[in-house]
C-alpha cells in the first residue's frame, strides 16, 4: 500500500495494512490517465466524469474486473462503481475475492486546501474524507448501489456505522441523501447487528457540525425520511433531537422554515411559474415584504392559515403540509407529558 496509491494488487495482510508519511517514496506502478485526474481537485461534475473513465479501465472486455489496479487514496474499484453508479463494475468486484475482503475500505482523509471538490458557488468540499464505498453510494444518491452494498456487507460481517473524517456515520448521510428504502434497510440492518448501541449511539449521532439525523433529513425532497427518523428517535430511545441545535444554533424545525422560505423565494423570482399566481396576491410588486408576509403565515399557523393552504394544495410542496400538520398535532389538547412530539413553539 502506497501513500497515495490505492489497491494494486497485493497480498490482503498488505492490501488491509496502515499508511504511513514514509511509504510515499517507495515505488508504485503509474496511474493512469484517468486514474491521476483524482489527484487534483476538481468541480463534482469533473469529478465523476473521471470516475466514469477510470471504470472503464477496471473492466475487461468480458466485464470481469481486471487482475490489478492501481488508484490514489486508497480507492478500491467498488469505490469507483459507487462514484460512476456503474452496476456492471459493482457486480464484478463483488465478485471478485480481493475486492470483496476490502469491502469496507476506507479512503484516504486528505485536507480540503490540497484535494477538494468545487461546488457551483466556489466552496470546497472533501473530495477524500475517510469514506467507505457505500459513503460514497450514498452521497451519490445511488439507492440500487447502496441497497446492494448494505446486503453484502451485512453478509461478510462488515456492517458498521463507519463514521468519516467530518464525523459523518454512514446513517447520518443516508439520512441526507438516501431515499426511504435505503434508510429503513440501514437501519434495521444496524439494529439487528447492534442493538446495544444502535439506539442511544447511531440514532443520536451528530457530525463534527452537530447536525443530527433529522437536520440532515430536512434536506430531502420530501419528508418521508425525516418521519421515519423522528418515530425511531421516538418509539426507542422516547428522545428526539428536534430540539438540538446544530453549530449554526438552528433545529431541524429551523432548517425546515429556511427550505420552505427558500422554495417560495424561487416561486416569487421565477417567470412564468405556474404558482405565481397564487403569490400575486402576496407579490404586490415586493418580494421582499412577500417573503416575510409568508414567514408570518409560518410563525402564525393557526386554523385560518393551515385551512388556506390546504385549499391552495400545499403550493410549496410536501414540507410545507409536513410543516402545518405536524405543529398542529403537537399542540392538540396535549400537555407536554402526554404529547408524543412537537416543534420549538417559538420557531414556528
Amino acid at each position: 500500500m502506497n501513500g497515495t496509491g490505492g489497491v494494486i494488487n497485493l497480498p490482503p495482510e498488505n492490501v488491509l495494512g496502515p499508511m504511513y508519511e514514509s511509504d510515499k517514496a517507495s515505488a508504485v506502478p503509474e496511474f493512469t490517465e484517468s486514474a491521476s485526474k483524482f489527484l487534483k481537485s476538481a468541480e463534482l461534475g469533473t469529478f465523476l466524469d473521471n470516475a466514469r473513465a477510470v471504470a472503464e479501465e477496471l473492466l475487461t472486455h468480458d466485464d470481469r474486473l481486471v487482475d490489478s489496479w492501481n488508484l490514489p487514496h486508497q480507492l478500491t474499484p467498488l469505490h469507483i462503481a459507487c462514484l460512476a453508479k456503474d452496476r456492471v463494475l459493482l457486480k464484478a468486484a463483488l465478485a471478485d475475492p480481493q475486492c470483496w475482503r476490502i469491502i469496507d475500505q476506507c479512503t484516504s482523509a486528505i485536507d480540503v486546501d490540497e484535494l477538494a471538490i468545487i461546488t457551483k458557488d466556489d466552496k470546497k468540499m472533501p473530495a477524500m474524507n475517510g469514506d467507505t464505498p457505500l459513503h460514497f453510494a450514498l452521497y451519490n444518491s445511488w439507492n440500487e448501489g447502496a441497497l446492494k452494498l448494505i446486503h453484502e456487507l451485512s453478509a461478510a460481517g462488515k456492517l458498521n456505522n463507519t463514521v468519516n473524517n467530518t464525523g459523518s456515520s454512514l446513517l447520518s448521510v443516508a439520512a441526507e441523501f438516501g431515499n426511504l428504502d435505503v434508510v429503513s434497510e440501514l437501519c434495521n440492518c444496524l439494529r439487528r447487528e447492534f442493538s446495544l448501541v444502535y439506539f442511544d449511539d447511531y440514532l443520536m449521532h451528530s457530525t463534527n457540525s452537530q447536525s443530527s439525523l433529522l437536520h440532515l433529513a430536512t434536506q430531502q425532497q420530501n419528508p418521508k425520511v425525516f418521519e421515519y427518523l423522528l418515530e425511531n428517535q421516538l418509539n426507542i430511545t422516547g428522545e428526539s433531537t428536534l430540539l438540538q441545535l446544530d453549530n449554526d444554533g438552528k433545529t431541524p424545525a429551523d432548517l425546515i422554515k429556511e427550505v420552505l422560505l427558500d422554495k417560495r423565494s424561487v416561486a416569487l423570482e421565477s417567470d412564468g411559474n405556474v404558482k405565481r399566481l397564487i403569490y400575486e396576491k402576496q407579490l404586490k410588486d415586493d418580494q421582499a415584504k412577500a417573503l416575510e408576509e409568508y414567514e408570518s403565515q409560518l410563525d402564525r399557523n393557526d386554523s385560518y392559515t393551515q385551512k388556506y393552504f390546504e385549499d391552495l394544495g400545499y403550493p410549496d410542496g410536501p414540507w410545507q403540509k409536513f410543516y402545518m400538520e405536524k405543529k398542529h398535532e403537537g399542540k392538540q389538547d396535549q400537555s407536554p407529558e402526554t404529547s408524543t412530539w412537537t416543534f420549538p413553539c417559538n420557531l414556528v
